[in-house]
């Protein structure tokens, strides 16, 4: 992986905190923040670099967890948690798979240890997938919603 991806990366990162309320201020205005709201605007204008301590501080006092969740499928390149509609849509066809599993098992009365697994798999990626999209609901506010 090149520096420029990195950059990029780190740039999303702290781009998010900027919508929050206060914005970088607000992500920010903690007691003994390692980071001020000047550096982390720096840091998605792409002129400064961020810690991982400070990422992994900035993402634990402000509850958002789910960015670091978003940036491990950036990493992957996995389909990411960052379109709210997208994981919207992912968590119905998850659910309604594993639905059609449950019942499939259910009919045929013999459940294999290896389908066991997967199904309790899956149901823990459903509970994932419910409890980011209720996490970011929570951060809804009234008023325009820019896509």
């Amino acid at each position: 992986m090149n520096i420029s991806r990195h950059v990029r990366r780190e740039r999303w990162f702290a781009g998010q905190f900027k919508d929050m309320p206060g914005g970088y201020a607000g992500a920010c205005d903690w007691p003994d923040a390692p980071v001020n709201a000047a550096t982390l605007a720096q840091v998605a204008r792409g002129e400064r670099r961020l810690n991982f301590a400070v990422a992994l501080w900035l993402a634990s006092v402000n509850d958002r967890a789910d960015l670091f969740a978003a940036m491990a499928a950036l990493i992957d390149e996995t389909p990411s948690a960052g379109d709210l509609a997208k994981l919207g849509h992912r968590d119905v066809y998850a659910s309604a798979t594993l639905a059609e599993t449950i019942d499939a098992a259910l009919d045929d009365g013999v459940v294999s240890s290896a389908d066991l697994h997967d199904m309790r798999r899956a149901a823990a990626d459903n509970l994932h997938n419910a409890t980011t999209i209720a996490a970011r609901l929570e951060r809804l506010q009234t008023g325009p919603v820019e896509g």
